[in-house]
């Protein structure tokens, strides 16, 4: 099994993990402590949210970048139905979460929701037509 796990940088754990928690995301806390949280996006997708001390011991000689209007990486992650996309972008709005621009439908089968979360980082939330998914990817 290939599972994916991305590394966020976070200024504090306990805050960013109540975000995606609420957002309906788990958190997994065999692989979670006081400094770094586990959080399963979906069956084989997490991200695990550093405190910045932590994030940092993993990149030495290099800085972190910095936070506010620079975005480097835009996560998408694709859901059952417009509804669901809705729902959460909404919550996650009243969160805290910074839209990036409007809600939209990209052609036909297809609409997404895109804003940051509290650290700044880019999180594009969709639902496509599974008729338009490769059969390779499903």
């Amino acid at each position: 099994m290939q599972t994916l796990f991305v590394n966020l940088a976070v200024k504090d754990v306990q805050k960013s993990t109540e975000f995606y928690i609420k957002l309906g995301f788990k958190k997994i806390d065999h692989f979670s402590n006081d400094k770094v949280s586990c959080i399963q996006l979906s069956k084989t997708n997490y991200f695990m949210l550093l405190e910045d001390d932590i994030f940092k011991s993993f990149i030495p000689n290099h800085d972190l970048t910095p936070r506010g209007n620079h975005l480097n990486q835009l996560n998408s992650l694709m859901l059952s139905s417009v509804d669901e996309v809705n729902q959460i972008g909404d919550l996650a709005l009243s969160l805290g979460a910074k839209e990036i621009r409007p809600a939209e439908h990209m052609g036909e089968g297809m609409y997404v929701r895109t804003f940051t979360d509290l650290d700044g980082y880019g999180l594009e939330i969709g639902w496509m037509d599974e008729a338009l998914v490769p059969v390779e990817m499903r």
